[in-house]
């Protein structure tokens, strides 16, 4: 299938997704924050903030994996608009439950539940949306995915500080009304983008096991996608291990400070954001073979290994922060490379199936870093995190699948 022309509306497109992806970012960071905020004024109870956080959480896991030959069907335009305005009914319910007086525990925990269930499904159709509008604006996939990535980035970067400032300006409970203004809003946007064809897929709509066997049998027989999705699920674990765990064990036990440890996260962040606005402007036109692999080694041992020799406060932070930029064209490549691979009729379910599993890995990363250090101690973890990093960015450079990096885009009938 040719890729739809640029028309008229090229600008607007593909601005309203990523305006709407921005804003939907933010009411994350807001629900984030604002309801374990709740759950603390409202109980006092440490345990039920922690059953409401992992709550609002796990679901996306599994609908992200499930939901996928639903978000086929349906389409990603539509499913996009119905889970935004889904979720943001659900987290609206919550103050305006509590204030009637009716809200229980169990029904918070029903309402999170059912928010994170449908709020995995507009994501996933948001992101499969890249494509299509990109092709309509005339924009390569590559600078789309980067400007995709940085809006996400720069969101979780500024959102958490917006969210806090808005929760101590109006309390917890206002802002979960400001979290579902957010989702009418994304709505509205992705709505406005005019129609997007639909990718008709199985000649038996109705088999959803079917749908989604078709899913992963993508993944296993691309010649690609297994090695790829093992990279960066590794990756991703010790990414998560580092910043969650090992970190904050680092600016405790070594620098002292809380607030070094709010620098080098700020640090990681500015460098992530400015990485992907300088590959989106600059290296969009290059081998993504040439620029990712590099991307990958610098960007992941040598910050272990920083670490490990515990240097003083600002080498940490500014090391650091030069890692990241190296984290910037990641995302927006591999995001490149996937959506090509992937047959527009499987998007839903590839990209869903991606996410969750790679989504997946953040508790193993978690449980693992966090066993470590109380066993063997913070600079022997940060060392074999070195070598884990090593070994699996060598990955690419020695795996004859990731020469296909740089493969054209197979046209779809």
């Amino acid at each position: 299938m040719t890729p739809p022309a640029p028309d008229r509306r090229r600008p607007w497109s593909i601005v309203a997704l990523l305006v709407a992806q921005g804003v939907s970012v933010t009411g994350n960071r807001i629900s984030l924050l604002a309801l374990p905020w709740f759950v603390l004024e409202t109980t006092g109870s440490a345990t039920r903030t922690g059953l409401v956080a992992a709550a609002n959480v796990l679901p996306m896991v599994v609908a992200g994996a499930l939901a996928g030959p639903l978000i086929d069907r349906v389409g990603l335009q539509r499913t996009s608009v119905a889970a935004d305005l889904a979720s943001g009914a659900t987290i609206a319910l919550i103050p305006l439950l509590h204030g009637a007086g009716v809200l229980s525990f169990g029904g918070l925990i029903a309402l999170v539940l059912a928010g994170a269930l449908l709020d995995a499904p507009g994501e996933t159709a948001r992101r499969a949306l890249i494509p299509d509008l990109a092709a309509r604006a005339g924009m390569p996939l590559t600078r789309a995915t980067s400007l995709h990535e940085t809006t996400f980035r720069l969101t979780l970067l500024l959102g958490g500080p917006l969210a806090g400032l808005l929760i101590a300006t109006v309390g917890a409970t206002d802002a979960l009304l400001v979290d579902a203004v957010t989702f009418a809003a994304s709505a509205a946007l992705i709505a406005t983008v005019g129609r997007v064809a639909a990718h008709r897929g199985s000649e038996d709509p109705g088999n959803y096991l079917k749908r989604l066997r078709e899913g992963w049998s993508f993944l296993r027989r691309d010649p690609l996608m297994p090695s790829f999705l093992g990279v960066f699920m590794a990756a991703n674990v010790l990414e998560n291990a580092l910043m969650a765990v090992l970190l904050p064990v680092y600016a405790e036990r070594v620098l002292g400070s809380a607030t070094a440890l709010g620098l080098m996260v700020g640090a990681v962040g500015a460098g992530a954001v400015t990485g992907a606005l300088l590959y989106g402007a600059f290296g969009t036109g290059r081998s993504r073979r040439s620029v990712l692999l590099p991307a990958l080694a610098v960007a992941g041992a040598p910050k272990y290994l920083l670490l490990a020799g515990a240097p003083p406060a600002a080498v940490a932070i500014a090391g650091l922060g030069l890692a990241a930029l190296a984290i910037g064209p990641v995302n927006p490549i591999s995001g490149a490379v996937q959506l090509e691979r992937i047959p527009a009729e499987l998007r839903g379910r590839v990209v869903g199936l991606v996410t969750a599993s790679v989504t997946a890995t953040i508790p193993v990363g978690l449980l693992a870093a966090g066993w470590a250090v109380e066993a063997v101690g913070l600079r022997a973890t940060l060392l074999v995190g070195a070598v884990a990093y090593a070994l699996t960015t060598a990955v690419p450079f020695v795996h004859p699948a990731w020469r296909r990096l740089d493969d054209a885009p197979v046209p779809r009938p």
